[in-house]
């Protein structure tokens, strides 16, 4: 709930208030240099975990399977559902 009344708040200040797009620029490199952090954080985190570095092999596969059995659905499924809705006239 804290979230949505935080992005209200921001939608409702971006409204009221102009913000010049010098200050909009240096918003975009504060967030970017945040986000940064916060995946060195969660790298940093996930390289201390033990369990999680020693199935490192494992994990990788996995996701690699994941994402080309997802990609191949997706396709036979774009493929079946143009046909049936005869988007390839």
């Amino acid at each position: 709930m804290e979230l949505i009344f935080s992005l209200v708040i921001g939608l409702i200040i971006g409204l009221i208030f102009k913000i010049k797009k010098t200050i909009l620029k240096m918003n975009g490199k504060f967030q970017l240099l945040v986000l940064f952090m916060l995946l060195f954080s969660m790298g940093v985190s996930l390289g201390i975990n033990p369990d999680i570095v020693t199935n490192l092999s494992n994990i990788g596969f996995i996701s690699i399977v994941f994402s080309v059995l997802i990609v191949g659905f997706s396709i036979i499924f774009v493929f079946i559902f143009g046909k049936i809705l005869r988007f390839g006239r």
